[in-house]
């Protein structure tokens, strides 16, 4: 028999599960939740759609229409202690689903020159191919966030190429320049960033040279 005290830790991880409130996704995707439970009960209701599923059912469900979602969430939780009892706990989750979807295809991510450690990267591009689709078929508004990387020593930033500023949907090459340094030898992340605002991390495969 599981201690009242594991019961409220078990609680209140599935509580930490579900707050976040606000997820956004593109069409004809599903959502993620983590460690769901069989008997906890979701109300899906929106664009003219209302849906009632169970367990894991939540993550096997696809948003096929863009709009606005609200997921009423009904968990069905038991854990007694010497102060409080918990039976049943309701929570409600937005999802905003975007009429765009952008998938970078990371393993096609080229650079003009290699980046070197301590060595301005001012001089070098990065294109990546990237491919658009729409519900409505219609084109769609780039993000010109500068993008950041991650790793050990990097301060690099890329700027999309502005010369385009939105694209019809189909598979195109974006294109940005660098500017700034990398003081180590690691591998580097870079954060491009979709049409929805959206991080997509693409990861080098090999680390920084000298």
């Amino acid at each position: 028999m599981k201690s009242p005290f594991f019961q409220l830790l078990l609680l209140l991880f599935i509580n930490a599960a579900f707050c976040q409130s606000e997820i956004k996704i593109s069409y004809n995707q599903s959502i993620h939740l983590p460690r769901v439970k069989n008997n906890t009960e979701f109300f899906i209701s929106g664009v003219q759609l209302n849906a009632h599923l169970k367990g894991e059912q939540i993550n096997k469900f696809i948003f096929e229409r863009p709009g606005k979602y609200k997921i009423k969430i009904k968990q069905h939780i038991k854990a007694k202690t010497a102060s409080c009892e918990h039976d049943e706990k309701e929570q409600e989750l937005t999802v905003i689903v975007s009429r765009i979807r952008m998938t970078f295809d990371e393993k096609n991510i080229a650079f003009s020159e290699p980046i070197h450690k301590n060595v301005e990267t001012s001089k070098i591009t990065v294109s990546i191919p990237v491919k658009i689709e729409t519900y409505d078929n219609l084109p769609v508004s780039l993000d010109f966030t500068p993008v950041n990387t991650a790793g050990i020593g990097t301060n690099i930033v890329a700027t999309l190429d502005k010369n385009t500023e939105e694209l019809p949907i189909g598979v195109h090459i974006l294109k940005y320049s660098l500017h700034g340094v990398v003081t180590e030898n690691s591998y580097l992340m870079f954060d491009f960033i979709d049409a929805n605002k959206t991080v997509h991390s693409v990861a080098l495969s090999t680390p920084i040279k000298d």
